[in-house]
């Protein structure tokens, strides 16, 4: 009974460290700055060359293959959709340019007609 008490207070323990650190998000943080944030480095070579660079990629591949165990039916749909093109624009409005002079005389007809 103790052992089961404390194995749940140590995961609990865990539980908490784990949201409080987020080393999941440190994790990804770090792939991105790897793989993106670097290109503009390009003094020293091309960054596919750094060993970083293969780490992000392995990072890269088990977050997308978490999202397909996690989520298999949207990240198929998104995956199958990703290279659509964009859906089609709406008509342009037309403005008319006698609007005001339109629109003054129709307030002015409606006022006469209240006025009676």
């Amino acid at each position: 009974m103790i052992a089961v008490l404390l194995a749940a207070a140590v995961g609990f323990a865990l539980g908490y460290a784990a949201h409080r650190v987020r080393p999941l998000s440190a994790l990804d943080a770090w792939a991105w700055d790897q793989a993106h944030r670097r290109v503009r480095d390009l003094r020293t070579g091309p960054v596919r060359k750094r060993p970083g660079w293969y780490g992000a990629q392995a990072v890269f591949a088990v977050e997308v293959a978490g999202l397909f165990v996690v989520r298999p039916r949207q990240m198929a749909r998104q995956w199958r959709h990703r290279n659509d093109p964009p859906p089609p624009r709406g008509p342009v409005p037309q403005f008319d340019p006698e609007w005001a002079a339109k629109h003054t005389a129709r307030m002015s007809a409606e006022q006469e007609g209240t006025d009676q």
